[in-house]
């Protein structure tokens, strides 16, 4: 009888490959935060080389994150230890492009763009923070990720020759909606954990949703009477909605995608609002 080992049926490989995990990021909602607002700049300024080596870099740094979150142990020792290698070259690359179109599309774009990149890129660094103390899933963490990943429009925006208003009013509202809708979430899941014992956050959702509608509405009214408010309106309601219904949870990752599609009618009114 031969000793030489069996090898692995092609069945096997193909479903270890199958099943080998994907390290890109996982949660849609924070992809529709990145994304969306970056649509709208680029639909609103147009196109340009600066604009969009920055949105590769800009995509490029948020995929490095899960590689971050798993290499920390943040998606749990044992896929640390299996995925390290992995994940070392995902962040690697990641930050390599990151650095490399981010960077070049800084060198090409005007000194103005230099100015309003500041902003995210802190907000970025202090999300690596909250990642790295545990802390990226409270309340706290996922406001700096929305306006963090919200505000990556902004030098996209003005690189693409948006005006720097026009790129700040899409800031604000989406800023202002992703907060609504966090809270709003956060608030329906506290509620379906606790099958609506806790009223108070059931309460304070609702307070804040409009609190923040109201606010970001009043913010910008004096330049734009009603695409801040009416921008605003999609996710704002769905929010509401969410605070006073929350839904069964089952049915959190269709709500995830609901948020999604507001915030692209969000887009819309943006973009097709006066200038």
């Amino acid at each position: 009888m031969s000793n030489a080992p069996i090898p692995p049926s092609p069945h096997a490989q193909d479903l270890s490959r199958a099943t080998k995990r994907s390290l890109l990021p996982r949660e849609h909602g924070a992809w529709g935060q990145l994304l969306v607002p970056i649509a709208t700049a680029l639909l609103i300024g147009g196109p340009s080389i600066a604009a969009l080596a920055l949105v590769v870099g800009g995509v490029a740094a948020f995929v490095a994150h899960e590689p971050l979150l798993i290499l920390a142990g943040l998606r749990g020792e044992r896929l640390a230890q299996q995925e390290r290698p992995r994940a070392w070259r995902y962040l690697t690359g990641a930050v390599a492009i990151a650095a490399a179109l981010g960077g070049g599309g800084l060198v090409v774009a005007a000194r103005e763009v230099w100015i309003w990149a500041v902003p995210p890129c802190v907000l970025g660094l202090v999300l690596i923070g909250f990642v790295l103390l545990r802390a990226e899933k409270t309340l706290a963490g996922e406001l700096v990720a929305a306006f963090a990943l919200s505000g990556a429009a902004v030098p996209i925006g003005v690189a693409a020759g948006q005006a720097v208003p026009d790129a700040l009013l899409c800031w604000t509202v989406f800023g202002t909606a992703f907060v609504v809708a966090t809270v709003s979430v956060r608030s329906a899941i506290v509620l379906v954990m606790t099958r609506g014992r806790v009223r108070l956050g059931h309460f304070a959702a609702a307070v804040s949703i409009l609190a923040t509608f109201g606010a970001g509405g009043l913010a910008v009214a004096r330049e734009v009477p009603w695409v801040a408010p009416v921008g605003l309106l999609p996710v704002s309601s769905l929010s509401l909605w969410l605070a006073l219904w929350p839904p069964k949870p089952r049915r959190l990752k269709a709500v995830g995608w609901a948020l999604v599609a507001a915030s692209v009618m969000t887009a819309l009114v943006l973009w097709l609002g006066p200038r």
